[in-house]
């Protein structure tokens, strides 16, 4: 972890002028190891971690306004262990897991204090449309695709993407890890579309 840190600070020292670079956490630690990657985050990255009060964002600041930054990404549910879920289990097409481990581990005040993108569970358009703009979404390929399938649902996931950040990813059935096409999810405004870069298709040259 601390190796990984280090590299994102080289880079950003070397590059202070380059787009924000977004950190996703795949969170399975316990609470004392939790506080040491806070530490260390702080330690290393410095005044390039950017730690916003979120609740009173009524817009994502832009993508210029943050050069030379490092944006925390993950979980920011410190509720019971019943309520903590992955990333990847928010949607529930797949079993896949990022920023929480399926046991539920809780996430530390220090860490959610930190996180400024916040991945939360979806139910349904109209109840999100007015979410605060930290809060996103990450869905599945399957998913994806079914959603932009209803002409309804795919107008109201781009009016979303105006104000809040959207991740999707591949199907966990790609155990070739091959790639869907990125197209798609960039076609209604998903910033975030996720590829299996080990794997030399068409999709990652893109």
């Amino acid at each position: 972890f601390v190796d990984v840190i280090k590299v994102i600070q080289t880079f950003i020292s070397s590059y202070p002028e380059s787009y924000p670079i977004i950190l996703s956490l795949e969170n399975h630690c316990s609470h004392p190891y939790q506080s040491e990657m806070v530490r260390l985050m702080k330690l290393i990255l410095g005044q390039s971690l950017y730690v916003s009060r979120r609740r009173s964002l009524d817009y994502l600041p832009s993508p210029e306004s943050l050069r030379g930054c490092v944006i925390i990404k993950g979980s920011g549910n410190s509720g019971s262990n019943e309520q903590n879920q992955s990333e990847e289990n928010l949607d529930e097409d797949e079993d896949d897991s990022e920023s929480e481990s399926k046991h539920g581990t809780k996430i530390i005040p220090e860490l959610i204090e930190i996180t400024f993108l916040q991945s939360t569970k979806f139910t349904n358009w109209s109840n999100h449309i007015r979410d605060p703009p930290y809060l996103m979404f990450s869905f599945s390929e399957p998913k994806t695709t079914r959603i932009i399938g209803e002409k309804v649902e795919t107008s109201d996931w781009m009016e979303f993407n105006r104000r809040h950040f959207t991740r999707t990813y591949p199907a966990g059935l790609r155990v070739d890890s091959s790639n869907y096409d990125p197209l798609l999810p960039w076609s209604v405004g998903c910033q975030l579309v996720a590829l299996n870069i080990q794997t030399a298709d068409t999709p990652p040259l893109i």
